[in-house]
């Protein structure tokens, strides 16, 4: 029976110490690697869309941990599907017209999860129908 192994990673110091022959560890050079850029989502959803029209959003998803993102939305209409890499489709149909208002998109890699702020949709009927 394999049990699951547990591993608590931190930043990692690299020192040149044991590579200089004769160079106190003190001078060795030090190379720390980069922190990676906070977690951030942003959207250019519509305020409002027509019944009958399909539209496709691609979120965009940076820092954190970019191997690992995955994406969900909350609160989301039926007609509103998303995948895990960020792509939100719209597809109204005649009966869907109103209000959707407490959509929430978020965004988790593994370590942190960020949240939009709270998203409301119109869906209007087209003109002369």
């Amino acid at each position: 029976m394999r049990r699951p192994i547990s591993l608590r990673l931190r930043p990692v110091v690299f020192a040149a110490a044991g590579f200089l022959a004769g160079a106190a560890a003190d001078a060795a050079p030090r190379v720390t690697l980069p922190r990676a850029e906070p977690l951030y989502i942003d959207h250019a959803m519509p305020d409002q869309v027509l019944a009958g029209e399909w539209h496709s959003i691609l979120f965009l998803i940076k820092g954190g941990n970019p191997s690992g993102y995955l994406f969900s939305v909350e609160n989301a209409p039926g007609f509103m599907t998303w995948s895990e890499d960020g792509w939100v489709t719209l597809t109204p149909a005649a009966g869907d017209e109103g209000e959707y208002s407490g959509i929430r998109f978020s965004v988790w890699d593994g370590h942190t999860l960020v949240e939009s702020e709270p998203y409301s949709l119109r869906v209007a009927r087209p003109e002369g129908e």
